[in-house]
């Protein structure tokens, strides 16, 4: 038995909204091309070129706005099913932050790298 769906429910929707916040905080920052110490999906390879770190943030950004509303709907949509199994949805919805994370981060390491062959062309030994 659930002894406060009502709070779970909250939690997962809550979580949704600081997803879809932090998704446009991130796609801002890309848009703007803000490179900064505090705030942006911040990488070595972000960091060294304005262009990189507005493509990834701004896509990054999109994904995390994307996945917020995706819980925020599915939390309305599966409300029953989100008490019951709140930990492993709750498993589920970090998992899928973390994946969108690590691909980001190859995305902007691998951008970086044909950027630098593009601005370097007679160096095709990497």
């Amino acid at each position: 038995m659930v002894k406060h769906p009502f709070l779970m429910l909250m939690i997962m929707f809550g979580l949704g909204a600081v997803l879809v916040f932090a998704g446009f905080a991130a796609y801002d920052v890309g848009k703007k091309r803000l490179v900064n110490a505090w705030m942006g999906f911040r990488t070595y390879s972000t960091r060294s070129n304005p262009d990189v770190w507005e493509a990834i943030n701004m896509a990054f950004g999109i994904s995390f706005i994307q996945l917020g509303i995706a819980v925020m709907v599915s939390t309305i949509i599966f409300r029953k099913a989100v008490t019951t199994y709140f930990l492993p949805y709750t498993y589920l919805v970090m998992g899928a932050m973390i994946i969108i994370t690590v691909k980001y981060a190859y995305d902007a390491s691998d951008m970086a790298r044909r950027l630098s062959q593009e601005n370097d062309p007679a160096d095709h030994t990497r």
